[in-house]
């Protein structure tokens, strides 16, 4: 299944687009915490604790598309080490990168978002809602 159908069961299910309360709903814990500069987030499964970890020097604004991009991966990617691949493998993470921006950005700006606001360009768009502007390139209307 698609990341944007994935994204949009989950938001019709729980009838909210807020990635907090979607990662509540399905147990996931959200964390706050002091991350390297470089990196806004992550999703860890230990011992069957699923947590989403997020840099506390990042805005609100951007901790919600983190936040949602995590719940991507946390969905789709359950199992898969994103950071061991890139630090220990010449494995390529692009498919699963792309795969967790496009959840994100879907949760972020759902279509009904975008009718809602009209014309507007992606550069609004990355301003208005905090997500940067290679990655509200890959919504899909």
């Amino acid at each position: 299944m698609e990341a944007k159908k994935i994204a949009v069961k989950l938001m019709n299910k729980y009838n909210t687009n807020n990635p907090f309360l979607l990662a509540e709903h399905v147990g996931i814990l959200v964390n706050y915490e002091k991350l390297l500069p470089k990196t806004l987030g992550y999703f860890s499964n230990k011992f069957r604790i699923k947590v989403i970890h997020i840099n506390n020097s990042i805005n609100y604004e951007l901790s919600k598309f983190v936040c949602a991009h995590e719940l991507g991966h946390a969905i789709m990617h359950p199992h898969v080490n994103t950071p061991f691949l890139i630090n220990n493998t010449f494995l390529s993470v692009d498919r699963i990168e792309r795969e967790a921006n496009i959840f994100g950005v879907e949760i972020i700006i759902p279509d009904s978002e975008i009718k809602n606001i009209g014309s507007c360009t992606v550069k609004n768009l990355s301003r208005i809602y905090s997500v940067p502007e290679d990655v509200v390139r890959l919504k899909k209307l």
